[in-house]
């Protein structure tokens, strides 16, 4: 069964990752929409390589720009037109596309709020790149990914590392990695503040001396 994507914010990063995905994988994924800011020349030859069916932009005059963008370019070649959106909205309209079953979250900063939790009340599946998206409102994403039944799944490097080694073993195990992590954290702390509390005694009985040889001398 062939997925259905939405790259939020494929220009960037994560969203050209993504994309390689989609190349090494096309017989499973297939891109349906895609937003970008204002890398407009990127986000050009995207559309023609990968075809979506609806794709948005920041601003109304980026969405005009694309637009003739696409018009000059099928004048040598031949590709679908898609259906330009912009603005907030239409970042929400690519994500809550009815066939749409994975939305690539890949925006930066909080722009990639809204649609995130509208993707989820449709249900949509949630590949999460954007950890912003958490950090600031993680009280409201999760509770309404719960409530949906839709999965969060983070991508990105750092907090995807951490989600597969909480499921690679037992709630034992991990407590057991947890203890010991926690206690090397506990050695390696007391370690350097040890060191730094030598070397402020060291330089306290310096100052001291020297304040003692120019009392004597003087």
């Amino acid at each position: 069964m062939i997925r259905n994507l939405c790259v939020l914010g494929s220009t960037g990063s994560i969203g050209t990752q993504t994309l390689d995905v989609v190349d090494n994988n096309s017989d499973e994924l297939h891109v349906l929409s895609m937003t970008a800011g204002d890398n407009l020349e990127r986000f050009l030859g995207q559309i023609v390589k990968y075809t979506p069916q609806k794709v948005s932009v920041r601003s109304e005059e980026g969405a005009a720009q694309l637009k003739n963008m696409l018009l000059e370019r099928q004048k040598g070649e031949s590709f679908p037109m898609p259906d330009i959106a912009y603005g907030m909205e239409g970042f929400i309209e690519c994500a809550t596309m009815p066939d749409v079953h994975i939305v690539v979250a890949a925006m930066v900063g909080m722009i990639g709020l809204r649609p995130v939790m509208e993707a989820i009340r449709h249900r949509k599946h949630i590949a999460l790149a954007n950890k912003e998206t958490l950090v600031t409102a993680g009280h409201l994403i999760m509770p309404l990914a719960e409530a949906h039944d839709v999965p969060v799944l983070p991508v990105d490097s750092e907090h995807s590392a951490i989600f597969q080694a909480l499921q690679s073993g037992s709630s034992e195990r991990i407590h057991w990695f947890k203890m010991h992590w926690l206690t090397c954290l506990f050695y390696f702390t007391c370690n350097i503040f040890s060191k730094i509390f030598n070397r402020f005694l060291t330089a306290l009985a310096i100052i001291f001396g020297i304040h003692l040889y120019f009392h004597i001398i003087f």
